[in-house]
């Protein structure tokens, strides 16, 4: 029997000591850098290897060996997200609103500026790729919130939202499947001072839309998603002032609780199981949580994070 506990309490050890070090970030020695009042905007990986970076202030940074380099292959001013169709051919959402999206064809070493959008979108703040083929993609945080709809790797897009009365604002979306995904943003909101955070739902492609849940607090708005699994996961609510909470779901985006954090400009959030997350944003670094947001203290790296 002692030998068995012994064992036991060796392996719950091992185990822990393992899972912590799961947790270790560690910074990729030829990443790329930024100075000023730049920062990188979005990131996407469409495997193990292959991923891009965007900065606000215009570049766009490609690696294919997991991090460990980087090239810089392009400069599209006010760069605000990025995804991938496959590894050749990919988008770019900005906020210039005469040039909100750009699309490339070889992984990104050109891009060229998609011309038929119409009604045209203000700017692209969030993009979510579903498959080869098919993506949303939506915006602004500032106003005129839509989201659009390409089914051809991005060569022509439909508008499949843009009511005013339901969302005014749209700063991401995130598809589980070509008919069923969500879009958050804020309602009612020329500031922060006058928004509530909004969350919308669709299962049919986009055809209609469902409010499923709106803050009762003003000057804050819903910024960005992060999804475990097909029925959990946690929406960032960006805050003007005051205390902050985050959103979550446990069944598929129809329901949300609110869950307290703390007086914090949230923005970046990103979870790997349902316990365990970070959250960060413009006012300071970055924090995480072990217990779903019940608790949370500094994870020791990042500040500002989107």
């Amino acid at each position: 029997m002692k030998l068995k506990i012994l064992m036991l309490v060796v392996f719950v050890n091992c185990a822990a000591n393992l899972f912590s070090q799961t947790l270790q970030w560690r910074l990729l020695t030829h990443s790329p850098g930024i100075t000023g009042s730049n920062r990188f905007e979005d990131i996407f990986f469409i495997d193990a290897n292959t991923g891009w970076i965007v900065d606000f202030g215009g570049a766009t940074y490609k690696t294919t060996d997991a991090g460990q380099n980087w090239s810089n292959y392009n400069n599209i001013p006010l760069n605000r997200s990025v995804g991938f169709f496959d590894p050749q051919v990919g988008i770019i959402g900005t906020l210039d609103s005469a040039k909100p999206l750009f699309r490339t064809t070889n992984g990104g070493v050109n891009y060229t500026l998609i011309t038929n959008l119409t009604p045209k979108p203000k700017g692209i703040c969030g993009i979510s790729i579903v498959n080869p083929n098919l993506a949303y993609a939506c915006g602004t945080y500032y106003g005129f919130g839509r989201v659009i709809k390409t089914t051809d790797k991005g060569l022509s897009w439909n508008t499949v939202f843009s009511d005013s009365s339901v969302a005014r604002t749209l700063i991401d979306c995130y598809f589980w499947t070509a008919d069923s995904g969500i879009a958050v943003g804020g309602y009612n909101v020329s500031d922060f001072t006058f928004g509530y955070a909004v969350i919308l739902k669709t299962t049919n492609g986009g055809s209609s839309w469902q409010r499923v849940h709106r803050t009762t607090r003003t000057g804050e708005w819903c910024w960005k998603i992060s999804f475990i699994s097909r029925n959990i996961g946690y929406v960032s609510i960006e805050r003007e002032s005051g205390f902050a909470y985050i959103l979550k779901t446990t069944n598929n985006g129809d329901n949300w609780s609110e869950i307290p954090f703390r007086v914090y400009d949230e923005e970046g959030i990103g979870f790997i199981n349902e316990n365990t997350g970070w959250l960060g944003g413009w006012t300071g670094p970055t924090y995480m949580t072990t217990n779903a947001g019940a608790n949370w203290q500094l994870a020791g790296w990042g500040t500002y994070m989107n």
